[in-house]
């Protein structure tokens, strides 16, 4: 970085020289006026320039460092640190002080990490300089990214969680997640306050989120649903459990006998069969509710029972309806004169695409007036003709013979239930 700094000021005193020649001959010019901006660039970027050199021995301590830590070699990565907190640092945030504070909680000497972290919280309250990221927290600005922020708090509640300190673990995993960012490792440290604290719903929640994350590993997500069930057996929000359930994926035999279970408490009988079926096919030894499982196949049992005998009532019914209605169409025919009209219809079912086939009807409906009557024949003369579709109609077909309007026609009505009596549709 010095050698940058040489060259800029190299290039600087060039461009000087530059100006002052063709100044003293020709007065000043388009180039002499870039070599002021470019003059006015420079005295701008120099402080920055010249930092870079302050603290590349910072940057490199911080560097080494985080790698001897995230190799495992702590007592190397306490002292390049402890070196690295006598460095200057951009805006007096020295980062060394975060790395030494996660280095003392690693060799559990909870109080200098706890002293570190705010020393380094102190830091970045009151920097010297303008920061690139900012994090408000009660009024004040920390020269630190939310989500650094939230881990120096994550940490904290890490500490104070292996101290027996519940509460100011739970305080710092709160400011680590709503003032920070959120994560799924902070919403699990959070998760577990909330279950020593007796608040399952809470817990449950803070674990939902979590199995959420598709970077979160296979594993870790099977074991979280297992906790997330643990907890939903000490609350009775049956409803939330039996949703959470049905969405876990591949279940094993217990969570099918847990499903059934919870379907149970909501009265839902016939999937209690199911769900029980299913836990013991997959392991045919698993001790369930038996009770609950025999009163819920007695429950559907009945329940098919009554639905064939509503089934079979309703046929009945509709059957003797249809005479009815068949009685009264064929009563009206016969109470007809010469000159009345009598009605016609013919559904027609069409289909369309290739690929794609769409199906549907339509029917047509023919007018036609009694010319005469012979015994059940009756020479009818065919009137209007229409489709109950807009789009689709065809010529209908009356005893196999197409007809159109105006045509003479002989029908036998009263057996066909195409057929009724009527002045209008």
């Amino acid at each position: 970085m010095n050698f940058i700094y040489t060259i800029m000021l190299q290039l600087f005193n060039n461009y000087r020289i530059m100006e002052a020649e063709t100044i003293s001959k020709n007065g000043a010019s388009p180039k002499i006026q870039m070599s002021r901006l470019f003059f006015i660039l420079f005295i701008f970027l120099l402080p920055y320039i010249c930092s870079f050199g302050q603290y590349e021995k910072y940057n490199d301590s911080y560097k080494r460092g985080m790698s001897l830590f995230d190799q495992g070699n702590y007592d190397e990565a306490l002292k390049i640190f402890t070196q690295g907190t006598k460095q200057q640092a951009p805006n007096n945030v020295n980062l060394n002080w975060f790395g030494l504070a996660r280095t003392y909680n690693r060799f559990k000497k909870y109080d200098d990490a706890l002293e570190y972290y705010n020393k380094f919280l102190d830091q970045a309250a009151h920097p010297t300089g303008r920061c690139a990221a900012t994090t408000n927290y009660n009024g004040i600005e920390y020269c630190l990214t939310k989500y650094l922020f939230g881990s120096v708090h994550n940490n904290i509640g890490e500490i104070y969680e292996s101290k027996g300190n519940i509460e100011a673990a739970f305080f710092n995993y709160n400011i680590a997640i709503s003032v920070g960012s959120v994560t799924s490792y902070r919403l699990t440290n959070r998760a577990r306050i909330y279950r020593k604290q007796g608040k399952f719903q809470e817990a449950i929640n803070d674990y939902k989120q979590v199995i959420k994350d598709k970077d979160y590993a296979k594993e870790q997500k099977d074991s979280l649903t297992n906790i997330i069930i643990e907890l939903y057996d000490s609350i009775d929000n049956y409803a939330e459990f039996y949703e959470f359930l049905k969405q876990v994926p591949n279940k094993t035999a217990e969570q099918y006998d847990k499903l059934a279970f919870t379907s149970f408490q909501l009265e839902k009988f016939e999937e209690v069969v199911r769900y029980y079926d299913e836990a013991l096919k997959l392991q045919p030894s698993l001790s369930i509710n038996t009770e609950a499982h025999e009163a819920s196949k007695k429950y559907v049992a009945e329940l098919r029972e009554k639905e064939r005998q509503e089934r079979e009532e309703r046929n009945r019914l509709n059957e003797i309806q249809k005479k009815e209605a068949e009685v009264r169409r064929v009563a009206d025919l016969k109470k007809a004169q010469v000159g009345d009209k009598l009605l016609y219809s013919e559904t027609w079912h069409w289909e369309e695409g290739w690929i794609f086939i769409d199906r549907g009807a339509y029917t047509m409906m023919v007018t036609c007036f009694i010319e005469r009557i012979e015994g059940d024949r009756y020479q009818l003369r065919v009137g209007d003709v229409s489709s109950d579709d807009n789009r689709r109609s065809t010529t209908p077909t009356i005893n196999g013979v197409r007809v159109n309007k105006g045509d003479l026609i002989w029908a036998r009505p009263l057996n066909g239930n195409q057929w009724v009596y009527g002045e209008s549709w």
